[in-house]
């Protein structure tokens, strides 16, 4: 796979518009989407940095590792990202393929506040 800039802009794009997916979702009382469009503004975002470092991954766990070990464990990524992507990655497999799974607001509230801060820090980071 050629990782060129419009394939790397079309991801962070795609993070961008899946974090206002998960907006919308919250507004309208879908908690469990929320997680699931969350967790996915992170992968896509993920899936920018390791297309800029010219890394193909076939599975998200896969994704997930590679970043940690490329981006996390050299702090070009700090940890508290770090936890919020493994968090939602546990979050959202629980969510999707779980039975019986009930949300709080406060709690889904505060994951979207915690993620759309980081989220923004490091969509700003990419460009610099």
């Amino acid at each position: 796979m050629i990782f060129d800039e419009s394939y790397i802009n079309s991801r962070v794009k795609r993070s961008k518009e899946t974090l206002d997916e998960a907006k919308l979702m919250f507004e309208n009382i879908h908690y469990l989407t929320v997680i699931n469009r969350l967790y996915y503004a992170v992968f896509y975002l993920a899936s920018a940095y390791l297309g800029k470092a010219g890394i193909s991954t076939k599975t998200h766990s896969g994704t997930k590792a590679k970043f940690h070990e490329l981006f996390v464990k050299t702090k070009i990524v700090d940890h508290e990202f770090a936890k919020m992507y493994d968090r939602l990655f546990s979050d959202r497999n629980e969510t999707d393929y779980g039975d019986f799974n009930v949300l709080e607001k406060d709690e889904v509230e505060q994951s979207l506040f915690e993620t759309e801060t980081l989220l923004n820090r490091y969509w700003i980071k990419f460009y610099s």
